[in-house]
């Protein structure tokens, strides 16, 4: 036991939805640790639980019938033959992948990070948590291919933290399409109905939606963006208990609407209190926002044409379908797509801004205009700010962990 907690206890090898997802999923597991830290133990039960995972160890380059021969003129022989491996089962679109190697400094870890990239495939850092991986005389009594105390040492003084570029919860391949074409289906819709956004996206483009704002393979909404350690409190949120107990752990994430701009097509996330405790974005709007959207809405008013017609303020049930989210975690977003140019993070200023016209919305309701069908309401808050309220929210299993 460490700090109360067993040694297998991982969400991705104890947590029946977690595992479920994992096997939906594209995941590559890469361990760290030094050697008799327990790294092997844990890639056995990875192996038990994962029955057609490849396990790729440049451990198994020196094995000979079954003897384990070390030789140290071979090691990077033995990496590359680990490079191989590792690339082969990529190519062969094998879905979990455990990269058993000791893994101490980030350039050593760069090769797989980079497959898993060009792949798709969700990463998992995976250290030990018996109580002895950062004991010396531990490590070198119980390592069972009789590495050096001093090389042992050397590992645990040289050990680099990993700080993704963010923190987030991934969908698999066939949710992210998924949902790309259920936003898709409601951005049509959208500029079908107003006439006015549909003119002010497209312009003199004939595209199709697809190509208005294309989009990703993999999908993510991100807790917290990190930039490798360079974001104020980056290092010391990756430190936190819940995090660490986080990585590799399934959510269920709400999909509750869209939204529509010139620049992103979004989706809409509603997080429940455990993806709370794990979300750290800035939720707060700018005074250049709020600004800039004080003067779109006094001159450029969705319903500012018929103003005197349509006074009064929101009922509390049209606050609720019409506000869904304020305040922490109401930054929360999917990227589904962007037009040419624009990067990814505009979706969440997009989305911060569709919320303080909702806001405004609630004081005047004339500063929107609604139309209803089947499945949601929609609303155009002028200037090209659109929003899809849907009556039944979308539920996606993602998995949490980091993008690297």
């Amino acid at each position: 036991m460490a700090n109360g907690k067993t040694t297998t206890d991982f969400p991705f090898l104890q947590h029946s939805r977690s595992v479920a997802h994992v096997n939906n999923a594209k995941v590559m597991f890469i361990m760290r640790g030094a050697p008799g830290s327990g790294k092997s133990s844990l890639s056995k039960k990875l192996k038990e639980v994962y029955k057609k995972a490849v396990s790729c160890s440049a451990d198994d380059y020196y094995m000979q019938n079954g003897v384990y021969v070390f030789d140290p003129l071979q090691h990077k022989t033995a990496h590359l033959y680990c490079h191989d491996l590792a690339a082969r089962a990529c190519d062969n679109q094998r879905h979990i992948l455990i990269i058993d190697n000791t893994n101490i400094r980030q350039w050593e870890m760069r090769y797989y990070l980079d497959l898993a990239r060009e792949h798709n495939y969700d990463v998992v850092l995976v250290e030990p948590k018996t109580p002895w991986r950062h004991n010396i005389d531990e490590l070198a009594r119980r390592n069972k291919h009789k590495v050096p105390r001093e090389v042992i040492q050397r590992k645990l003084d040289t050990f680099e933290e990993m700080v993704p570029l963010y923190y987030g919860w991934f969908l698999n391949a066939r949710d992210s399409q998924t949902l790309l074409q259920l936003g898709r289906y409601y951005l049509t819709e959208c500029l079908r109905k107003f006439p006015e956004l549909n003119r002010l996206i497209r312009k003199d483009r004939s595209e199709g939606v697809v190509d208005l704002f294309p989009g990703h393979d993999k999908l993510h909404c991100t807790a917290k963006f990190c930039d490798r350690g360079k974001v104020m409190n980056s290092l010391q949120y990756s430190r936190r208990d819940v995090i660490r107990d986080s990585c590799g752990k399934a959510f269920h994430l709400d999909i509750i609407g869209f939204m529509v701009t010139p620049q992103t097509l979004g989706a809409r996330v509603k997080l429940n209190k455990a993806m709370l405790s794990l979300y750290d974005n800035d939720d707060e709007m700018t005074d250049e926002m709020v600004g800039a959207l004080g003067a779109m809405s006094l001159k450029d008013s969705a319903g500012a044409q018929d103003k005197r017609s349509r006074k009064g303020k929101h009922s509390a049930k049209d606050q609720a379908l019409f506000c869904p989210t304020y305040g922490c975690g109401s930054r929360a977003h999917i990227t589904l797509g962007c037009a040419p140019g624009v990067r990814a993070s505009q979706t969440g200023f997009d989305q911060m801004e569709i919320i303080e016209c909702e806001q405004q919305a609630i004081r005047d309701p004339t500063l929107a205009k609604t139309v209803k069908n089947e499945t949601a309401y929609f609303r155009y808050y002028g200037n090209g700010r659109s929003a899809i309220y849907l009556d039944k929210s979308v539920q996606y299993s993602t998995l949490f962990t980091g993008f690297y």
